[in-house]
């Protein structure tokens, strides 16, 4: 690594207006440096690659230039400050690297469970992490990536081929190291048995991994508890006011879970905002089924609720389509209880009885008045009798009823000979629903009502009973989380729109191939040229070279001739940037 730039700095952490240098490997150099750095523009500078020396740690780290500070201090993102030992204002040894080599392959280590449980597609997001933040990756060190609003720690386990290498105009294949990881949930998968042991009123919830196409029967049994069961696609942990699918609608013990392929087409029905197409993408951007021929594999969250703790062994097995239709309609009953739709009969047939006289008055006008006026004779006692006796009155009981005596508990009629036998058993044995009519064991009844009935606050804020919180996730709950198909993130339905607009225009790696490709065009590379193996009409034009990472020196370069050879200067001070944003952000801090 020749050289002919070395300079003794002080450093310092981002102050708050220079947080974007967090989870980066780019550096703010001191303003008195610009004049010799850019000194000369016209030469051809290949990396614009600077390697950063504690001599008393004897650490060394490699950054690039993202701008020029307004004081006389190097300024150095946090992980790096960590790395190198460093306290603040320390000096250190900064060097003008010339040539480094390209990196070929890397193996990063997570240090935290939460990366591999909030993110799916690991490999995509940290390859495209290192290609948008990070020129240059040192053996050893410890670095920040920032997915969604968190940041994680990464430590570089691997680096081929040497110890230090640019990422800078290069493909790398990003291999990730798990044994660390330990699952906060339990990973179940079909067709096997699990014990676990749940509080009352608490929650133990577990990760089913099942191929996309793939319906799952979960059911759950105890010996001294009583259990109920949640589930979701996207909410990580289904409770009874954030779920898709129960249990408790048909007060059972087990339920089933859709295929990820049908909860997509029922989504998409409910919204009518979702784009149906070919090659749906689930937030892996990748269907490994289309490309190598292998089952995709997808996460359901299921949740063990404890009406009343204790242990249970809970199953999981395969379903079918036919099965989830039919166990889906059983519990449309549920959703609209039997009091309200009488009620609602009722009100009905008064209202075309209404319709009915005001239609006859509009018609016949005031002659129908008078006319039921004289229509009522009067009658004497033996007419009025005989009268009577002509009149042919309906039997109150239907025939299928004669001879029999209705429940006043469950309402079914029986034999008169054993309806009272009946009774006594059924007051004992039965319980109905005041508020649904369903007839449920005396011990579920309080469980039912509580479950069923009982009004719940969604994530939102919106207030309903648990039976209608599937549909208000589907079509009205603003903060449902919902997966963005091209970086895969989970974030509120409400944020998606502003969310996909900077990720159409973000360039990606292709996690199959590694080309560079905007995010609204991702979904059609993959499809025409790693599933169908050909180029599509669009692709077709464009060149690999467009799609490649643009040097980080060229762009640097062609920054420094594009204005002044310092760039930005403040009219104030002597502060200078090549960047104009940077210059509004320095007005704005220091001279207001």
């Amino acid at each position: 690594m020749s050289t002919d730039f070395v300079k003794q700095v002080h450093v310092r952490t981002p102050e708050s207006h220079e947080s974007y240098l967090s989870c980066t490997s780019k550096i703010l150099l001191p303003h008195f440096l610009a004049d010799t750095l850019f000194r000369g523009a016209g030469q051809d500078f290949t990396f614009y690659l600077f390697e950063i020396r504690n001599n008393n740690t004897k650490k060394s780290v490699f950054a690039s230039l993202q701008d020029l500070s307004a004081d006389d201090s190097c300024v150095l993102p946090e992980w790096m400050f960590r790395f190198l030992g460093c306290a603040a204002f320390d000096e250190v040894t900064l060097v003008l690297i010339k040539n480094i080599p390209s990196a070929k392959r890397v193996v990063l280590k997570p240090l935290e469970n939460s990366f591999f449980e909030d993110i799916e597609d690991e490999t995509f997001v940290l390859t495209n992490a290192l290609d948008h933040n990070y020129s240059c990756l040192v053996q050893g060190s410890t670095i920040e990536i920032l997915f969604g609003s968190k940041t994680y720690k990464i430590f570089v386990l691997s680096l081929e081929p040497g110890p230090a290498a640019s990422l800078l105009n290069t493909e790398i294949s990003c291999e990730i190291d798990k044994s660390n990881y330990v699952p906060t949930n339990t990973v179940i998968t079909l067709n096997n048995t699990y014990t676990g042991q749940v509080n009352d009123n608490g929650y133990v919830f577990y990760v089913l991994q099942l191929g996309t196409d793939q319906y799952a029967r979960v059911s759950i049994k105890s010996d001294d508890g009583d259990m109920s069961l949640f589930a979701s696609s996207n909410i990580k942990e289904p409770r009874i006011n954030a779920f898709l699918w129960t249990s408790i609608l048909d007060d059972s013990y087990e339920m089933i879970i859709p295929s990820l392929e049908r909860e997509r087409l029922e989504q998409s029905k409910a919204t009518s905002l979702v784009r149906q197409s070919s090659f749906a993408l689930s937030g892996n951007l990748l269907s490994t089924k289309s490309v190598s021929g292998v089952r995709e594999i997808t996460k359901m969250y299921v949740g063990v609720f404890g009406y009343k703790g204790g242990g249970y062994t809970l199953t999981t097995s395969e379903s079918s389509k036919e099965e989830f239709d039919m166990y889906k309609q059983q519990n449309q009953r549920v959703k609209r209880p039997t009091t309200q739709s009488n009620d609602d009969e009722e009100e009905e047939e008064e209202e075309e009885y209404e319709e009915e006289e005001e239609y006859e008055e509009e018609e016949d006008g005031e002659e129908t008045t008078q006319v039921k006026r004289k229509a009522i004779p009067k009658m004497s006692e033996e007419e009025m009798a005989k009268l009577l006796e002509t009149m042919q009155f309906d039997d109150p009981q239907p025939s299928e009823h004669k001879g029999k005596k209705q429940c006043p508990n469950c309402g079914e009629w029986f034999p008169e000979l054993v309806s009272l036998r009946h009774e006594r058993f059924c007051s004992q044995t039965v319980s109905v629903c005041p508020i649904c009519q369903k007839k449920l064991e005396p011990s579920q009844l309080e469980k039912h009502q509580r479950l069923l009935h009982t009004q719940v606050h969604c994530l939102c804020g919106f207030e309903c009973s648990p039976a209608t919180i599937p549909n208000h996730l589907r079509t009205g709950c603003p903060y449902r989380p919902v997966k963005c198909q091209i970086c895969g993130i989970f974030l509120p339905r409400s944020s998606l729109g502003a969310h996909k607009a900077r990720c159409d225009e973000t360039l990606y790696a292709c996690r199959v191939c590694g080309l560079r490709v905007p995010g609204k065009d991702l979904a059609s590379h993959i499809e025409e040229i790693h599933v169908k193996g050909r180029l599509g009409t669009q692709l077709a034009n464009k060149t690999r070279k467009e799609y490649v990472r643009p040097h980080f020196g060229t762009r640097q370069k062609e920054a420094s001739s594009s204005s002044t050879r310092q760039g930005y200067p403040c009219p104030f001070c002597q502060y200078s940037t090549m960047n104009f944003e940077s210059l509004q952000m320095h007005l704005l801090q220091k001279h207001n």
